[in-house]
């Protein structure tokens, strides 16, 4: 009898255990989905050529964003003056 308890109990951890997984697959596909399309703007924004990865985007983008930082300083101090 314990083991006819068992074998529904499996049942309803796997079908827990399979939902899960699909909601983590929708949220990565999700998150992926977002990711590409910040990318996309970032690079048309940064006026970058060619086709980048996510990480080549990042590091690009912190480039761009250290070089452009001064110039925004340097703007915020002026209008003080």
């Amino acid at each position: 009898m314990a083991s006819g308890r068992s074998g529904g109990n499996s049942r309803g951890d796997q079908q827990s255990f399979l939902q899960k997984v699909l909601e983590k697959k929708q949220e990565l596909e999700s998150l992926e989905s977002k990711a590409k399309s910040l990318s996309e703007f970032l690079q048309s924004h940064c006026k970058m050529e060619g086709d980048q990865s996510f990480t080549d985007t990042v590091k690009a983008v912190s480039g761009y964003l250290r070089k452009r930082m001064p110039c925004k300083s340097i703007r915020q101090n002026l209008k003080v003056l």
